[in-house]
């Protein structure tokens, strides 16, 4: 896909599933959802076809579908989604070894609650996300949020949700990383969000 100036591809897609495999200890599948031809990839344990739902509408409002329990079955009975600019750093296992059954990445720019970078939950856990989302009228209900769907998860679900931010190892790239010499001793994962290519730096 492409974002900003510059294309997200296979490379990312392999980088992102050998890193997975190297920093999770727990069964899990690398699962991708794309429109891109599934004989371009290697790494990915299934590849499922990329949903139409909401894609006119621009922004990441295709990945709401995620929260409909129907499609939560084909992803797993518990699933978490990563963007392609996260860079894993060190073991994840916390960070789907607990009891809760939604979380999510803090969003690093307040108000927002959630970032759309790193979402998890039980399927069909938060299924009103899906159920209560109207497109365009839903968006405008969101608008005091940063985002497309992160904006609307937001909204629909407050800010009570479980989140992981530094504490537990997840950093932004921009907001706390970049001017570091070192990375923070704790790292376990570094997000690219907004327009920087992991890739280059």
């Amino acid at each position: 896909t492409k974002r900003h100036n510059y294309e997200y591809g296979v490379e990312h897609v392999e980088k992102l599933g050998r890193s997975l495999r190297k920093h999770c200890t727990l069964d899990f599948e690398y699962v991708l959802v794309t429109d891109y031809d599934p004989s371009l990839f290697k790494e990915p344990n299934r590849i499922l076809p990329l949903w139409d739902d909401n894609r006119d509408m621009g922004g990441c409002y295709v990945r709401l579908k995620a929260f409909d329990k129907d499609v939560g079955e084909m992803l797993g009975k518990r699933f978490m989604w990563l963007d392609l600019d996260i860079v894993i750093t060190g073991n994840i296992d916390h960070l789907l070894n607990h009891e809760y059954d939604f979380w999510s990445w803090v969003d690093v720019n307040p108000p927002t609650p959630y970032c759309g970078s790193l979402i998890g939950m039980d399927a069909g856990a938060r299924q009103q996300v899906w159920d209560k989302f109207k497109r365009y009228d839903s968006r405008a209900a969101a608008k005091h949020y940063i985002g497309t769907d992160q904006a609307w998860i937001g909204h629909c679900l407050g800010k009570n949700e479980k989140t992981f931010g530094r504490e537990d190892g997840v950093y932004s790239y921009k907001k706390h990383v970049k001017r570091s010499p070192v990375l923070p001793e704790n790292c376990c994962m570094v997000v690219f969000h907004g327009n920087v290519d992991p890739s280059t730096e």
